[in-house]
């Protein structure tokens, strides 16, 4: 099955705010799992959005999550050199320091209701984050789409996770009082139609908290084709504040975002660009986790300044 033979027509319109996409664009391969093929983004000529042109068929997709190898479906045994840990603590200890409160609470997805409400996690993957919320005395469900996770789920935490997609879940109406979606969003061909299905899920005044890649930030603009928040033909979309904006306007009130520096987006873009291009920034950058993670900590530093990182966590309340 190739990604032309089944297709999604979203006849040139951008899936987050429906206006026109534009000629402007790139054309990406997959580096993280090797699908074969290359496929187009374009920019939505209103919103900056990059929208896969077409977008391929959910079979097609289906096909690619159950055949390939991808790094979130499963808890990964960390083998860091203690330089990496190091810096990876230093990097939070700077969050902790010159973060509010309230932005702390954004950046990590935490929600700002009490415990003992209820919450969902899409896209749980195998429960590191619900089992720490259970802990903290809150009634949590998940939905993951790989059963390897779910079943890690069961085995680490005692979880009880739904093997399930979103379009086949449904649950009572109010039932939940958050639901948070990290990294989920941008692999969905319909988000408009999901927003409105959960959003019947979620009380009013509830918490809808999502992470999602980020257009504006600089490891995205830097290489379009190379960067690791393109993940195609994963990534479905690549949006911008201004077309999450759009696509939550109806129902939603966005009152924070905080954009967020990973520094393993910054290494594996360098990882990615090497195959195609030998400057000595990405080879070294590539070759060396030591390099990868100094430079990483000066681009964090960076952010904390107000440069934009390309990833973004949002904290919505339903109106």
């Amino acid at each position: 099955m190739t990604a032309k033979t089944e297709e999604f027509k979203n006849k040139g319109l951008c899936l987050l705010c429906n206006s026109k996409l534009s000629d402007r664009g790139f054309e990406a391969k997959d580096y993280l799992t090797s699908v074969e093929g290359s496929y187009l983004y374009k920019e939505c000529s209103f919103c900056r959005s990059y929208i896969q042109t077409p977008v391929v068929s959910q079979a097609f997709l289906n096909h690619c999550y159950n055949s390939q190898s991808l790094t979130y479906k499963k808890p990964i045994e960390k083998s860091r050199s203690v330089f990496v840990k190091v810096i990876s603590r230093v990097v939070m200890l700077i969050d902790l320091l010159f973060l509010s409160k309230k932005r702390k609470r954004t950046l990590f997805l935490e929600p700002s209701l009490p415990p003992c409400k209820k919450v969902l996690e899409i896209g749980c993957s195998y429960g590191e984050r619900l089992s720490k919320l259970k802990d903290r005395g809150y009634d949590v469900t998940g939905i993951e789409l790989a059963e390897e996770s779910v079943q890690k789920a069961k085995e680490l935490f005692g979880l009880n996770i739904i093997n399930s997609d979103i379009d086949s879940c449904d649950f009572k109406e109010n039932q939940f009082d958050v639901i948070i979606m990290r990294m989920v969003l941008e692999h969905l061909r319909n988000p408009q139609t999901i927003i409105r299905k959960i959003s019947s899920w979620l009380r009013e005044g509830g918490e809808l908290l999502i992470s999602v890649p980020a257009a504006e930030g600089a490891e995205f603009k830097e290489d379009m084709r190379h960067s690791y928040l393109t993940q195609a033909p994963y990534h479905i979309f690549i949006p911008t504040m201004e077309g999450l904006r759009e696509l939550f306007s109806d129902n939603y009130k966005i009152v924070d975002y905080q954009y967020q520096f990973a520094i393993n987006d910054l290494v594996k873009s360098a990882q990615f660009q090497r195959r195609d291009r030998r400057t000595l920034k990405n080879r070294l950058m590539a070759k060396s986790e030591v390099v990868g993670y100094l430079y990483g900590l000066v681009r964090h530093l960076m952010v904390l300044a107000g440069r934009k990182a390309s990833r973004v966590n949002i904290r919505l309340i339903k109106l």
